[in-house]
């Protein structure tokens, strides 16, 4: 599952990053996804 609004404090989700493109699509997203690390 993936959260890409406000999670709350005090939740024990962790933000992991943020999204570099494709913000827009996020909620077209079904299924499976594939999440890639960026690192400069």
């Amino acid at each position: 599952m993936m959260f890409y609004n406000h999670f709350g404090q005090g939740s024990s989700l962790y933000e992991l990053g943020e999204v570099v493109s494709g913000k827009e699509d996020i909620e077209k997203l079904n299924g499976t996804i594939t999440v890639t690390a960026y690192q400069e």
